[in-house]
């Protein structure tokens, strides 16, 4: 179900579109375009099965804290715009390499936060997300 009171913008339905969980160990991995400290967000997400025959690339978990809800920054994920907090935007401006893709998986994008479905299917495997990683960045801000 749309939610009409969001702007536009913000909706998910087009990110996660083709893009279902269909078993209990599947996740989303976020995939950073690389960049210029100034340049635009811009990042792929796929989904991935966290154990069977093919495996999960390498990638990394952040764990931050989300701070204010309030979602006013741009993120371009699958040629659409997302509106992410201002946290996570400064996390992923300092993450983001300047030369290479960086394969992250991040709460806040990776997890449909407008699908309760959704969030409990990852919330069930949060442990096993983060002992997958290969490194758990911890963001506690710029400074």
């Amino acid at each position: 179900m749309e939610d009409s009171t969001l702007p536009k913008e913000s909706r998910t339905d087009s990110v996660y579109h083709g893009l279902a969980l269909l078993d209990e160990f599947d996740i989303r991995l976020l995939e950073l375009a690389p960049g210029e400290p100034a340049d635009p967000l811009k990042c792929t997400l796929s989904v991935e099965r966290l154990k069977g025959v093919r495996g999960c690339p390498p990638y990394v978990a952040l764990s931050y804290v989300w701070g204010s809800s309030d979602r006013a920054h741009e993120l371009e994920c699958n040629g659409h715009k997302v509106l992410i907090t201002q946290t996570l935007e400064a996390a992923l401006r300092h993450l983001r390499d300047q030369a290479e893709n960086r394969c992250l998986w991040i709460d806040q994008i990776c997890i449909n936060q407008d699908n309760d479905e959704d969030r409990t299917h990852q919330l069930h495997i949060m442990k096993r997300i983060y002992q997958m990683a290969t490194k758990v960045v911890s963001w506690l801000g710029p400074d």
